[in-house]
């Protein structure tokens, strides 16, 4: 099936093709015009810009849906995040019960394997374990309980069964063997992401050379930087080997950190993830997140001790913020695109506007509003 999508910009990797044209074939970008001449369009949003479909490879939950819940939660979040936008996304799993966390592995290997009608879903990825391998002292909301040390033999055992629907596993680098745990990950294809830690500079680099190549919710769950002892922060600010993902909701990190961040990380090594929670979309109130009550007002997700549990904020809201910070409109799209999904070996098929990669991108305006969806070329 073929489709030619007229648009005012058509954002693409490597800059903003004006008054362009998209052709579409069999659920990939077949050709990006530059002119429009000889061509009939099968949809036209000359008033409209196309963007790439977004990226989330930090995402708990929204709209009343949590990932722990298992599948039926999963794939209904999946229906809604594709209608923002997000055609892509990592399922994250918050620290818990070792039964709880393989109760949900398992759903997600289902939900991956089976015959699921996904064309109206966002393309589910490999999820992120977010736990439990973190520090009980950086732990924010989750559950000190279930925290671990770094096993060999449990992880190996983890990856054995799980590896085809892991994308990533957290690390606290401060845990002696975090070397070698990064390099038995890379033998499964998993990446490494640091963070939840109190990592010194030279643990974290250690895990960095070992082959860790994201840092979690940077500034969020670390310990802060010291001028005579730089730590987890400085090391992966001024790496740049390193990834650093950004909750750009200035709740988490205020407009003068996502500048820093831009000076130091640069356009290609910064990713916008949400962590949002399963209260994202829904009003201010009481929810439950994972095991723990969270208190939503306005902006701000926090426990009943005040801690901040994830966010509620829109990918595209974090774009934004992205922007007053000083990013240019389309780089820091692309924190939200090709970034993150770089990060997780996937840039290869999704993340960007570019011949031979998926058709999946979102028709909106200059204000990031999303109008339509496209999934594998074909309007949801």
């Amino acid at each position: 099936m073929k489709n030619i999508i007229f648009a005012k910009k058509i954002f693409t990797e490597n800059g903003i093709t004006e008054n362009g044209a998209v052709l579409t074939q069999n659920g990939i970008i077949a050709k990006i015009y530059d002119s429009r001449a000889d061509l009939k369009p099968d949809y036209d949003f000359s008033d409209l810009n196309l963007y790439p479909g977004l990226v989330d490879i930090h995402i708990h939950g929204g709209y009343g849906l949590d990932v722990m819940n298992g599948e039926k939660d999963i794939l209904n979040l999946a229906e809604k995040k594709l209608k923002e936008g997000i055609t892509a996304f990592c399922p994250t799993l918050i620290t818990s019960s070792p039964d709880k966390m393989k109760a949900v592995l398992k759903d997600i290997e289902k939900i991956k394997s089976g015959k699921t009608d996904k064309l109206k879903l966002s393309r589910i990825l490999g999820c992120f374990l977010e736990g439990p391998y973190i520090s009980k002292k950086f732990c924010g909301i989750h559950n000190k309980s279930y925290i671990k040390d770094l096993d060999y033999d449990e992880i190996k055992a983890l990856l054995d069964s799980f590896s085809s629907v892991i994308s990533r596993i957290a690390i606290a680098p401060e845990y002696e063997n975090s070397p070698k745990i990064i390099e038995l990950l890379k033998e499964y294809n998993v990446k490494a992401a640091i963070g939840h830690s109190g990592a010194d500079s030279l643990h974290t680099e250690a895990a960095i050379a070992a082959g860790a190549d994201t840092a979690i919710h940077t500034f969020n769950a670390m310990k802060a930087f010291e001028h005579r002892n730089s730590g987890i922060l400085g090391a992966v600010l001024t790496d740049e080997r390193i990834f650093c993902e950004i909750i750009a909701d200035l709740v988490h990190t205020d407009l003068t950190a996502l500048k820093l961040i831009l000076r130091c990380k640069g356009k290609n090594k910064i990713i916008i993830v949400s962590d949002c929670i399963s209260a994202g979309g829904l009003s201010d109130g009481e929810y439950l997140f994972s095991d723990k009550i969270i208190y939503v007002k306005g902006s701000q997700a926090r426990s009943i001790d005040s801690t901040i549990a994830g966010s509620v904020l829109k990918l595209t809201d974090g774009i934004k913020n992205m922007i007053k910070a000083g990013a240019d409109i389309c780089d820091a799209v692309n924190m939200a695109s090709i970034n993150p999904a770089a990060a997780i070996g996937a840039d290869n098929i999704i993340g960007s506007i570019k011949e031979n990669k998926a058709a999946d991108f979102f028709i909106g305006d200059d204000d990031l509003n999303v109008k339509y969806v496209f999934k594998n070329g074909m309007m949801i």
